[in-house]
């Protein structure tokens, strides 16, 4: 009873989870490049006070927008799942956005997200066994796209994986546990 009543809490947590931030589409490094790394241009003749005075608020300006790009570019799992779903706009898909990997991790996202509604409902049904099933399709559909980003350059840094897809990882394999413990103890309970 314990464990059915937390396993039901855990998959009732995976939709929370799924607001946390998951993964950021570009690397620290390189949005700095974009944002911090440029030169201040001064203008000649310009007095020297004026001059640090012009530099300083040009920093903070970038400083700024370097922290809106990086919250822009971070996704949190519920975005990551209707991506595909928002952006493609009916009358531009060719064939070959078929053939983009990207197309695909972003899909597995999706599947994960049905996986997860799949889970809750088979939590208030008491099925261990699809669970643990739904449960295991669920982490696999979740960690297909870093390989997929990882092999087409996306994924540049470890610290583009937010809190939230390690969050996801332990809820789920959370989940899989109790519902495989608790399957495994009906049916010794049964014979």
């Amino acid at each position: 009873m314990r464990h059915t009543m937390l396993i039901r809490f855990l998959s009732g947590l995976t939709f929370l989870i799924f607001f946390c931030p998951f993964f950021q589409m570009c690397s620290d490094e390189k949005i700095s490049n974009d944002f911090l790394k440029r030169n201040v241009v001064i203008p000649q003749g310009m007095p020297d006070n004026e001059a640090k005075e012009l530099h300083s608020q040009e920093r903070a300006y970038r400083e700024k927008e370097h922290t809106k790009a990086k919250e822009d570019l971070t996704y949190n799992g519920y975005a990551l799942a209707l991506y595909i779903f928002t952006d493609v706009d009916k009358d531009d898909v060719k064939y070959s956005d078929i053939k983009d990997p990207d197309l695909y991790a972003f899909l597995c996202y999706s599947l994960a997200l049905l996986f997860s509604l799949m889970i809750s409902l088979y939590a208030v049904r008491k099925n261990r066994k699809k669970l643990v099933w739904f449960g295991t399709m669920s982490l696999t559909a979740i960690m297909i796209p870093l390989a997929v980003f990882y092999f087409t350059g996306i994924l540049e840094d470890i610290s583009q994986i937010k809190y939230g897809y390690y969050l996801f990882l332990m809820n789920g394999v959370a989940i899989v546990l109790l519902a495989l413990k608790t399957h495994t103890k009906e049916r010794s309970n049964a014979i």
